[in-house]
């Protein structure tokens, strides 16, 4: 999120990191020092990192000055009754003269509650007086709206589990509706960046902002799609139901497109951070091909990786240069990196003994195969040509040839 400093001059944007912890059931210090952890590594330094825990108590003083202006009341009604009255709702008609007909089955029976009764509900719900589920702080919005987030929607429920931040301060917590813009405007966000499904609570966003100004400022909020990738599952509460059901190895499962998946799988910060560059945003939802994604890690990791030299495999094969005298040995410069000279070079030592992988040699030659073969000449990379001149071992045991002889060429250089 960016954050003006709005110091009357240039605006100058700096980046937080924010949690919105409200539910401290779904919270885990675990996933908050994993995530901080995760940011680094991706190459981003927060000018700030907050809670949402932090502004707790601002948060409650807020709920009691909407009691106290008629804007928030404390409801009996269950999570179950709740659902009830809105499917009631959802079953109405949008004109006026059904909306009236159908109040008494879909608005609460408490929301005309006196202010001084919700006030005192409301701060006993805050001492612990009461059971979880038993109340809850809803906001007075606007029934007409076609946006269920305006259907009163709830601002606290009691909820008696310890917070990872808090501790055993607070035994009532406030809904991410509630809190996302009352957090943005105390923390001087300029935008608030939301995928699209956050769209339909624009309108809860702005009315809350309204209720509370002055001191509130409304921040901007801006809504585009996410980010998906082909073959790729990115949504959180997906990936944690293949966590908690053991149906992968963890949150660091390199088959997952999590940050810890992905660093196992041996891709870079660069190459994630380009590809975010590349797709940009946009409000189409789209699927962005993984081609694309594995483009930008081979970009960035050709970019920044040394070269070395090896033979792959169990059983390379020996080549007995029969040309080249027993005793002389030679050295060539090789390159670290094919186009970045602050690499620097190595040497390559040569003599009349060199190894080659299993894969760079055929029996049987074809056209689209340039590795060595009987009779065929190649280039030994950063050295001279050689060419097979006969097959002198093959393996007893998987009939892979083991030791070839072969000729160089000195004057040939390419």
């Amino acid at each position: 999120m960016l954050a003006s400093t709005n110091n009357g001059v240039v605006p100058q944007h700096e980046t937080y990191l924010r949690f919105d912890d409200t539910n401290p059931k779904a919270e885990s210090k675990e996933y908050i020092d994993n995530i901080i952890e995760n940011v680094k590594w991706l190459g981003w330094t927060p000018s700030k990192i907050t809670h949402s825990s932090d502004h707790f108590q601002t948060l409650y003083d807020f709920g009691e000055r909407l009691i106290q202006q008629g804007d928030a009341f404390v409801c009996d009604q269950t999570a179950a009754e709740m659902k009830e009255s809105k499917d009631r709702r959802r079953e109405c008609n949008t004109t006026k003269e059904a909306l009236e007909k159908g109040r008494p089955l879909y608005e609460s029976k408490w929301r005309n509650r006196p202010k001084e009764e919700s006030m005192a509900l409301f701060r006993e719900m805050r001492d612990g007086k009461h059971d979880e589920g038993t109340y809850t702080l809803r906001l007075k919005m606007d029934w007409a709206s076609p946006f269920p987030v305006m259907w009163d929607t709830v601002a606290y429920r009691i909820i008696k589990h310890p917070h990872p931040h808090t501790g055993d301060k607070w035994c009532i917590y406030p809904t991410y509706d509630y809190t996302h813009c009352l957090i943005d405007s105390l923390e001087n966000i300029d935008y608030s960046l939301c995928t699209l499904e956050f769209e339909a609570r624009r309108d809860s966003y702005y009315w809350l902002v309204d209720k509370l100004a002055p001191p509130l400022y409304k921040s901007l909020q801006f809504e585009f799609s996410r980010l998906n990738i082909e073959y790729a599952q990115l949504s959180k509460r997906r990936l944690k139901l293949l966590v908690d059901g053991n149906f992968v190895n963890g949150w660091d499962d390199p088959r997952l497109f999590t940050i810890n998946g992905l660093r196992r799988r041996g891709y870079i910060p660069d190459g994630i951070n380009n590809f975010c560059r590349d797709v940009g945003f946009s409000r189409n939802e789209n699927v962005i091909e993984i081609s694309r994604f594995e483009y930008h890690q081979r970009k960035s990791l050709n970019d920044m990786s040394r070269r070395g030299t090896a033979v792959t495999g169990a059983t390379p094969i020996q080549i007995i240069l029969t040309n080249w005298p027993k005793d002389k040995v030679e050295y060539k410069d090789m390159p670290n990196h094919p186009t970045d000279t602050s690499f620097g070079q190595r040497k390559l030592v040569l003599t009349n003994v060199v190894w080659i992988s299993q894969d760079d040699f055929r029996e049987q030659d074809s056209k689209n195969f340039f590795g060595l073969a009987p009779n065929k000449e190649v280039k030994l990379k950063y050295a001279y040509n050689i060419k097979c001149t006969k097959i002198l071992e093959k393996d007893a045991t998987t009939g892979n040839v083991c030791k070839l002889e072969a000729t160089v060429d000195f004057e040939r250089k390419t």
